[in-house]
């Protein structure tokens, strides 16, 4: 009886029959398909960018403590970061920024430890000011550590403004 494109309309034993046309069908699996790579495209984006949009970077190398705080609170967890306290022992001990792990900057092997770190992760570093943190980071750049950041004030700033030790 009738086409109106993506349907064909005829008549069959005194009946009106509606058959969709195989153009129909194909159009619904280009557009399926279309929704699959875009899907996959959106995916793919997001874990090779890390997706930085929801957990922005750390774009400098000296943070301040609620740049830190944000950062570490989005990542907890994560392998990829490191939080280095470079207080000695018995100070770490008493309180300390929490998952981190203590590499005491006075002791004699320290730059051994440091040439050690894995090149592929992120470190926060700190101390009770700023001054180790500094040549600390240093060191870093020197044993091709790139993604190296230090607290600005360090831990008196973090207490200072009140924010939890463990």
């Amino acid at each position: 009886m009738g086409n109106s494109g993506f349907f064909r309309i005829f008549e069959l034993g005194g009946q009106e029959v509606i058959q969709k046309s195989p153009v129909h069908s194909m159009h619904i699996l280009a557009r399926s398909k279309a929704i699959l790579i875009y899907s996959s495209l959106i995916f793919f984006v997001c874990l090779v960018s890390g997706c930085d949009y929801l957990f922005p970077p750390l774009k400098s190398e000296k943070i301040s403590v609620s740049e830190a705080e944000r950062y570490i609170g989005k990542h907890k967890g994560s392998p990829e970061l490191v939080i280095i306290d470079l207080r000695p022992k018995a100070e770490f001990e008493k309180g300390h920024i929490e998952d981190a792990v203590n590499l005491d900057y006075n002791l004699t092997d320290f730059p051994a430890m440091i040439e050690k770190l894995d090149k592929g992760k992120r470190y926060i570093i700190y101390d009770n000011g700023d001054r180790n943190s500094l040549k600390t980071l240093e060191l870093m750049k020197e044993n091709k550590i790139l993604s190296g950041h230090i607290i600005v004030g360090g831990l008196d700033e973090w207490k200072k403004q009140g924010l939890p030790l463990k």
